[in-house]
């Protein structure tokens, strides 16, 4: 067993990205710690007395751990190729291990790979200013603009909240435009829920005018309840309500590219900007990452009716049309294609319950754990209303 305590040198500069990985060494845990250039290896038994080995013998339990196991997140073993690393935004199936920011990096890449396989030449376009939980999203985009330009994906960092909430919009209004060559263009806007607050005013006439047939629009806000890093408390759903915007909620990282296909897909059939909220318990956390949701299909409410001329952005529109659009149709369209899609549905049912919760987010997760430990979770089998409409 050994601890690698300061990296994997020059060698592997450009390939080392994850702060620790785990590996299976002979049924036992490896821990890698990647902190620097130069390695060095500390025996856990000896750690206190700080003995050294030399980085051969390091790189042979290295060679060993990828020997004898497949790592988690990193591959196992020193052998840390920059395609292994990449497969994060490369896969298109199994298991992937990433960040919550990682994932979202990862949605738009996903998104242009499903409109090809439908036939639509689409771009994308984000824009946004970090802030906590989303402080190093940018930073992440621009790690993997090679990766990003290949899907014909454009990041532009706003100068602030509300100039890059109005890029966005812009971005919808380019299917409308003379000389224009896509389909549509998909556009992702960040920011720290304070940065929702500010960014109101375009959120409301942004959504009011409409999103592209084949474009859509995703607003990601990085929520801080406990004000962990911030000057206040705050959440953006009464925001995203004011605005009249549907909002989703992921409870966890694995639902992170699945909500944010589902709200694209939502927005280009409602015509709506859509929210999608992230905290930190969600978007700072990494996992191994089933991709087989990437591959749902959504599907198009049967029970509600579009009007003649469809719910998107259009020109010439009046702020009359505008509004009645999204009082008398849009909001409603979302909340069927949500019911079509079963976004929201009952996970646990009884014939005698006697009472109901409803948990969205990180809160639904909360409180199945809490259920659990007082001994009330007796079975996590779908329910019958589950079976019924699956």
């Amino acid at each position: 067993d050994c601890l690698l305590s300061r990296g994997l040198g020059d060698v592997y500069k450009r390939q080392v990205e994850e702060r620790i990985a785990f590996a299976s060494l002979r049924g036992r845990i490896l821990k890698i710690y990647l902190k620097g250039w130069r390695a060095s290896f500390i025996r856990p038994s000896a750690y206190k007395n700080q003995q050294r080995f030399s980085s051969s013998i390091g790189l042979e339990c290295l060679q060993r751990a990828e020997n004898n196991s497949a790592a988690i997140g990193i591959v196992g073993g020193y052998r840390m190729a920059s395609d292994e690393l990449d497969r994060k935004y490369s896969a298109h199936e199994g298991r992937v291990f990433m960040s919550g920011t990682q994932a979202l990096v990862r949605l738009p890449m996903v998104q242009m790979r499903r409109d090809r396989e439908a036939g639509l030449n689409t771009g994308a376009f984000i824009s946004g200013y970090r802030g906590s939980p989303l402080g190093g999203y940018d930073q992440h985009l621009m790690k993997a603009r090679r990766e990003l330009e290949a899907e014909g994906i454009v990041f532009r960092p706003g100068v602030n909240e509300d100039l890059a909430a109005t890029a966005v919009w812009g971005s919808q209004q380019a299917s409308v435009s003379p000389g224009f060559r896509k389909d549509g263009v998909v556009g992702i806007w960040y920011g720290k829920g304070p940065g929702v607050d500010r960014s109101g005013d375009v959120f409301k006439h942004a959504n009011a005018a409409g999103s592209s047939r084949h474009g859509g629009v995703l607003a990601i806000a990085g929520d801080d309840h406990g004000a962990k890093s911030s000057t206040v408390p705050h959440q953006s759903d009464h925001a995203f309500m004011a605005a009249v915007m549907p909002m989703l909620y992921p409870s966890s990282i694995h639902e992170f590219v699945e909500f944010g296909l589902a709200g694209i897909a939502m927005s280009r059939y409602s015509g709506c900007w859509v929210g999608m909220k992230v905290i930190a318990d969600t978007v700072e956390t990494t996992a191994s990452v089933d991709l087989s949701g990437e591959g749902r299909i959504f599907v198009e409410p049967g029970d509600f009716q579009l009007p003649a001329d469809g719910l998107n952005l259009r020109v010439p529109d009046d702020r009359w049309a505008q509004d009645n659009r999204l009082q008398t149709y849009k909001a409603y369209a979302a909340i069927a294609f949500a019911r079509a899609n079963r976004l929201d549905r009952v996970t646990l049912d009884s014939t005698d319950a006697r009472l109901g919760i409803i948990a969205s987010g990180k809160a639904y997760e909360d409180v199945r754990q809490a259920l659990k430990e007082l001994g009330c979770l007796l079975y996590t089998s779908p329910s019958p209303r589950d079976k019924r409409q699956s």
